[in-house]
């Protein structure tokens, strides 16, 4: 059997995709000889360490810019400039996706966008304007009309419903899936809406005030469409969403991370959660499997009640896959509440839809212990995509050029790939099926999830090339970067 699978291409193929992660492009792209060659390419590459950097070079006219499902957008003063860059294995060529002069369409002369978000196939582009001490504005664009408002939506200018306080920097989310936008705003208050564009009805919302001010994290994602997981601190929750008409009983379950260590509390937490860009006008060789899609959430586990104290934290990463999340919501649907490793929850809320790590985390789940804190008390920037996790500096200078960066696959079969020896150190991020660590943890914690971690090669030329780069991503099969040029 094993001699058969090595002489035919196409079985090769089939099992190398499953290896990386990958599912297979357009039938008539090329032949599978072909698309097996970039393959082996892609994945000698992931497993050594050596993923190309893909460098997007910004000049002092572009003042402003964002980055989004494989998609740049540059501000030019009055207009912005959509592209879309190349794959580095998969055949994807280079693309310029249109002008927009949006200030000559949106009303308000004082306009100035803060973030946004693009959906190519459904030539719509959504923009906010967030100003301390005002209600924050949205707009719905149309990218082949040159940034005029989208004849498609039914109010292409949506409003805030509170005032944006004036003490704390708004932080924010935006997302667009099918019908549907996902808009979050934290300061003094957070606001969570779900739009449907098409009928300009707010299908979900939630608000509250910020108790814990600058140390609060909230973020909402999109599971499907259907679904939404908010993540507040380190509380996971799952909600049920209609696209036509308001859920107000919409939680469905609250997944519970392991408990921490009776002087432990969590702090800095940050999450991430990124499909792959699914483009209809593009035809790749092979692409992520967006099934194998992961949720990441960083925690400080802390001594100090407050945090600030950093000597006495360290880092943990909790890798979630979204199949797990659903996969835990229909199990409540059918009736079956406690698994077999089922516990009664530590949490004072007797409420049936808490689910304590035990009873899911058997699904698919994994927590994995970082690496000290530098002296400074730093942690490393998080990116996703798909199954793959980018921990990496969120600006590399001359200081840090030679600091650890890190890619972490994890899907069912990540670790049958095995990384290529360099040599190089030993990498400092070691992914364990058990972690017992009672100075952190009530309990051990049982890892479910098969994760690798690979370092990224940190030889001069590297270190050299990097310099000055920042906001370090994660491409569909590289790295990408971008670089002001004065």
């Amino acid at each position: 059997m094993a001699d058969i699978i090595e002489r035919t291409p196409a079985v090769q193929y089939k099992l190398q995709l499953g290896l990386a992660g990958m599912v297979d492009g357009p039938d008539n792209v090329a032949p599978v000889a072909k698309r097996l060659q970039q393959l082996h390419a892609y994945q000698a590459a992931s497993l050594s360490g050596t993923l190309p950097i893909q460098i997007t070079s910004y000049s002092a006219e572009q003042d402003w810019h964002n980055y989004h499902d494989e998609t740049y957008i540059r501000g030019e003063t009055v207009r912005l400039k959509l592209s879309r860059p190349a794959s580095a294995f998969t055949g994807i060529p280079e693309k310029e996706l249109g002008c927009l002069n949006y200030q000559d369409h949106i009303p308000d002369p004082d306009f100035e966008i803060g973030n946004c978000t693009v959906d190519t196939d459904q030539d719509l582009m959504a923009v906010t304007q967030l100003n301390l001490g005002e209600i924050p504005h949205m707009y719905l664009l149309s990218i082949s009309r040159a940034g005029a408002l989208h004849p498609l939506a039914a109010y292409p200018h949506l409003e805030g419903t509170v005032e944006l306080g004036v003490s704390v920097d708004p932080e924010e989310s935006l997302e667009i899936r099918g019908d549907l936008i996902l808009w979050s705003i934290v300061t003094e208050v957070f606001q969570i809406f779900v739009y449907n564009w098409k009928t300009g009805r707010i299908v979900w919302e939630s608000g509250d005030w910020n108790d814990d001010g600058g140390s609060f994290h909230l973020c909402p994602y999109f599971l499907d469409g259907t679904h939404i997981v908010v993540v507040q601190n380190t509380t996971i929750s799952i909600h049920e969403v209609h696209p036509t008409k308001q859920i107000y009983d919409s939680l469905l379950c609250e997944l519970e991370l392991p408990t921490l260590a009776m002087n432990k509390l969590p702090h800095g937490v940050k999450s991430c959660l990124q499909y792959p860009p699914a483009h209809s006008d593009e035809a790749p060789l092979f692409k992520p499997d967006p099934s194998l899609t992961l949720l990441v959430l960083r925690f400080l586990a802390c001594s100090d009640p407050n945090g600030r104290v950093r000597s006495t934290c360290k880092p943990f990463l909790v890798l979630i896959p979204v199949s797990t999340m659903l996969a835990q919501v229909e199990r409540l649907r059918r009736g079956e509440a406690k698994g077999p490793n089922a516990s009664v929850s530590t949490s004072t809320r007797c409420d049936a839809r808490l689910v304590p790590w035990k009873e899911w985390s058997p699904l698919g789940a994994c927590l994995i212990e970082l690496p000290s804190l530098d002296a400074n008390g730093h942690e490393s920037n998080i990116c996703t995509m798909g199954s793959r996790v980018l921990l990496a500096p969120s600006e590399i200078t001359a200081a840090n050029a030679k600091e650890d960066i890190y890619v972490l696959d994890a899907h069912p079969l990540a670790t049958a790939a095995h990384p290529t020896p360099s040599s190089s150190t030993e990498p400092r991020i070691v992914v364990k099926k058990c972690i017992e660590n009672p100075e952190f943890f009530a309990d051990p914690v049982h890892n479910t999830l098969p994760c690798r971690a690979v370092r990224l090669v940190p030889t001069d030329a590297l270190a050299t090339e990097r310099e000055g780069l920042w906001n370090l991503r994660l491409g569909q099969d590289c790295l990408r970067s971008t670089r002001y040029c004065l």
